[in-house]
């Protein structure tokens, strides 16, 4: 358990320590934003007349992306195009046009693209292939900015279209449906529109594990099983940045002829390191919460200990039973926010007496350490 918490922990470290670096970011993402905006705009008015061949010369990626990038925007844009047959445009495959040759004389070789030397040039006379397409992508301060240009195979190559793109960084990655584009500025009004009214309340799963450590001078030879509930929690949203949210949940836990029992719980949480929410990158919120559970079975015998609970008492029966009220801090990191892992210690002022069971202090006292799964729907 301890191995597996400082798992968590170190995952919380890493997700903050990239969350405020924008070259981190996936550029994969954000350079798609930007070749949808370019297809976009070839739809608004054809870059060149009439059916054409275009042969993808050359993909420059910023500095420090791997090779990864040119093949994913490749078929990014070719899936563009297909889905947008109306476009005079078809994307034609040209190894030659990429390879590197070398041309040498009595007075020097030159190497260079073979798309781009006048012998390649005479090679690619041959080819039906009438215009390049060369997309240059680039960070320049906190923006991806992208520099599009159509040019003729055919010496001199004179450039029939050229325009430039950008998108910052900071921003998230708009996802668009390749048979409805439309301009960054009218996707990113939509995509505001959207997560501004939709899922005001959010229904969210929880798997919560307690582990309790028993007392160094316990005089019991009884077991501290670990505490697992399924929780259901409904939680709204606050505020327009979509980083805060309040609950309320109840949760079950049902072990045959060892425990069962009962919670009910309050909750805040608040995210971290960013504004708001992400769509495409890990997100890391602290939790408070305020627990009730109630127990009872053999196993919970352990957490009644030192307590006087009336039930007890009252029923003839001599089933353990235990109320426990806990206070939770805790962090929750969540993968595209819907699946979510989280750590946490919880306070329980009623063991503090406990014979059994140990407090602890991590800058806080605590008596249950616990992980949690997370679903949110």
């Amino acid at each position: 358990m301890k191995r597996l918490v400082l798992v968590v922990l170190l995952a919380f470290s890493s997700a903050a320590l990239a969350a405020d670096e924008p070259i981190r970011l996936d550029l994969r993402l954000m350079a798609s934003d930007l070749v949808d905006d370019m297809v976009y705009t070839w739809l608004q008015g054809a870059p060149v007349s009439g059916p054409t061949s275009l042969v993808v010369a050359e993909i420059d990626a910023p500095v420090g992306v791997d090779h990864r990038f040119d093949e994913e925007i490749e078929n990014h844009l070719y899936e563009l195009l297909r889905a947008n047959p109306k476009l005079p445009l078809s994307l034609v495959h040209c190894a030659l046009c990429r390879q590197t040759m070398a041309v040498s004389n009595p007075k020097r070789t030159v190497m260079g693209r073979a798309l781009n030397m006048p012998e390649g040039q005479e090679m690619l006379s041959h080819y039906p292939h009438t215009y390049a397409l060369a997309l240059h992508f680039d960070v320049v301060e906190r923006d991806l900015a992208l520099w599009a240009e159509i040019y003729e195979i055919a010496s001199p190559q004179r450039v029939v279209w050229a325009k430039r793109y950008s998108t910052s960084t900071s921003s998230r990655a708009l996802l668009q449906d390749p048979n409805h584009l439309v301009s960054i500025s009218e996707a990113r009004e939509e995509q505001r529109k959207i997560i501004a009214g939709h899922d005001s309340m959010q229904t969210i799963t929880r798997f919560p594990v307690r582990t309790f450590a028993a007392a160094s001078n316990a005089n019991t030879t009884a077991e501290i099983p670990p505490v697992i509930f399924l929780e259901q929690w409904l939680e709204g949203i606050m505020g327009p940045h979509r980083n805060r949210r309040a609950g309320v949940g109840f949760g079950l836990t049902s072990i045959k002829d060892a425990m069962q029992g009962w919670s009910l719980g309050a909750s805040y949480a608040q995210l971290l390191f960013r504004d708001e929410p992400s769509l495409t990158q890990p997100d890391v919120w602290v939790r408070f919460a305020a627990t009730y559970m109630r127990l009872e079975g053999p196993q919970a015998a352990v957490f009644g200990s030192n307590q006087l609970d009336v039930n007890h008492l009252i029923n003839s029966d001599d089933t353990p039973r235990a109320g426990l009220m806990g206070y939770q801090l805790g962090i929750e990191v969540f993968a595209k926010n819907r699946i979510g892992l989280g750590a946490f210690v919880e306070y329980i002022p009623l063991l503090d007496s406990n014979q059994a069971i140990a407090t602890r202090n991590i800058l806080v006292p605590f008596h249950s350490l616990g992980v949690t799964g997370v679903f949110l729907w």
